[in-house]
C-alpha cells in the first residue's frame, strides 16, 4: 500500500477506465439504476457485482429508477443537476447491506454500526403492518439531486419487502424523504413522476394524512432547515438515517449542513455521506467540525472497498465514505454545545 491507500496491486489503467464511464455517464440525457435482489437470503458467491449496476438504457424494467438530467442546470446554475459518482457507490452499499448477511471485519466499531444499518433497513422488509406507528424508519437525502439515490433506495426497499413476505407491497414501514433547494426541485419533481406516476405530487410535499406517504419529494435549503423542515411536516430529531452525496464542497455550506444533519437526528441516528474531495478545506472542516454538532465520524472507505466489490470502483476514484455517530459521551456533547454557543454569541449570532 502507498501513501495514498491504494493497494499494491493498484492499477492505472483501472482509473481511467472509470472515469471514462463516468465522464460519459455525466454528459447523457438519461442515466439509470438497474436494481435486482437476490431470492437466497444473500448466499451468492459473486458478490453483488452485475446486479445492481450503472446504466443508460432507458426501459420499462420496473426494477430500473431512471434519471432525467439537468445538464444545462448543472453547468450553469447548481451542482443538482447531474448524477454524481458516489450515488452510484452509496446505492451499491447499502444493497450490499440489505442483500448480504453480516461480514467479519478486523473494525469492530464500524461493524456495530453497520450492523444498526443493516438493521434499519433490513427491517423494513419484515415489520407487520399493525407495528408502524412504533417502527417505521425514516430516511432522509440531504442534496438529493436528480434523485438516483433516494428512489433506488425506495426501489430496493420495495423489491425487498416483497421478496421477503411474498406479497404485493401495499404496506410500505419506511420513509424515504428527498429533499433538495428550490432551484433543483423541478427536476427532482419530474424524476419523482417518472419513476413513481402513482405517487401525488401533492402528497409528497404536503404530508397530511396519518401515516405520512413513504416517498417525500420535499425543499430543504440548509440555511433554513427549521422553516423548512416544518412546511414539511418533518419534525426534529425524527430521522433514522441520513444520506448524502458529494454535498460537502464549498466551505459556507459545511457548518449549515451539521447543523441540519444535528436537527434532523435523535441520539441512535446514522448519517452516511459518500464524498469526493472536491473542495480540500471544505471536506477538512467537515471532518474538524462534526463533533462540535454532536457527531463521531469515521471514515469507513477502505473497510468498504475490501469487502464489497461492487463498491471497490471508488477507490479509483478517490470517493470517501464517512460513517456519522451521535457522540455516545454527555460530558463532552455538553461542552460541545457549550464551545458553540460561546463562540455564536461571540460572533453575533446570539444575544
Amino acid at each position: 500500500e502507498d501513501g495514498t491507500g491504494r493497494s499494491d496491486d493498484y492499477d492505472e489503467d483501472d482509473d481511467t477506465r472509470v472515469s471514462n464511464t463516468f465522464f460519459e455517464l455525466a454528459n447523457a440525457p438519461s442515466v439509470s439504476y438497474r436494481v435486482q435482489l437476490n431470492d437466497d437470503n444473500g448466499s451468492n458467491d459473486k458478490g453483488n457485482e452485475g446486479t445492481i449496476v450503472p446504466d443508460r438504457r432507458m426501459t420499462n424494467n420496473h426494477h430500473e429508477i431512471v434519471i432525467q438530467q439537468d445538464i444545462q442546470g448543472a453547468a450553469e446554475k447548481h451542482t443538482g443537476g447531474i448524477v454524481w459518482e458516489t450515488a452510484y457507490l452509496l446505492l451499491n452499499y447499502l444493497s450490499e447491506l440489505i442483500q448480504h448477511p453480516k461480514a467479519d471485519t478486523e473494525h469492530k466499531e464500524v461493524t456495530q454500526t453497520e450492523e444498526k444499518l443493516r438493521s434499519y433497513l433490513i427491517s423494513t422488509a419484515t415489520l407487520d403492518p399493525t407495528t408502524i406507528s412504533t417502527s417505521r424508519r425514516t430516511v432522509l437525502e440531504v442534496g438529493s439531486g436528480c434523485g438516483m439515490v433516494g428512489f433506488s433506495l425506495h426501489k430496493i426497499l420495495q423489491l425487498k419487502r416483497g421478496m421477503e413476505r411474498g406479497e404485493e407491497v401495499i404496506f410500505e414501514p419506511w420513509q424515504v424523504i428527498l429533499t433538495e433547494t428550490g432551484q433543483v426541485m423541478d427536476n427532482l419533481r419530474r424524476n419523482c413522476q417518472r419513476n413513481y406516476p402513482k405517487v401525488s405530487l401533492l402528497s409528497t410535499l404536503s404530508p397530511s394524512s396519518s401515516p405520512p406517504p413513504s416517498l417525500m419529494v420535499c425543499e430543504l435549503d440548509w440555511t433554513k432547515y427549521r422553516e423548512h423542515c416544518q412546511d414539511a411536516g418533518i419534525e426534529p430529531h425524527s430521522v433514522d438515517l441520513i444520506l448524502g452525496t458529494d454535498v460537502v464542497f464549498s466551505i459556507r455550506f459545511v457548518e449549515p449542513l451539521l447543523q441540519t444533519m444535528e436537527y434532523l437526528s435523535h441520539e441512535e441516528t446514522i448519517a452516511i455521506l459518500c464524498l469526493q474531495e472536491r473542495c480540500p478545506d471544505s471536506y477538512a472542516l467537515l471532518r474538524t467540525k462534526a463533533c462540535d454538532y454532536g457527531f463521531d465520524v469515521k471514515d469507513i472507505s477502505r473497510n468498504v472497498y475490501d469487502r464489497f466489490p461492487s463498491c471497490s470502483f471508488g477507490q479509483n476514484l478517490e470517493c470517501k465514505l464517512l460513517q456519522f455517530t451521535a457522540n455516545a459521551d454527555p460530558l463532552t456533547k455538553q461542552k460541545q454545545k457549550e464551545k458553540t454557543t460561546k463562540k455564536k454569541r461571540k460572533l453575533g449570532y446570539l444575544e
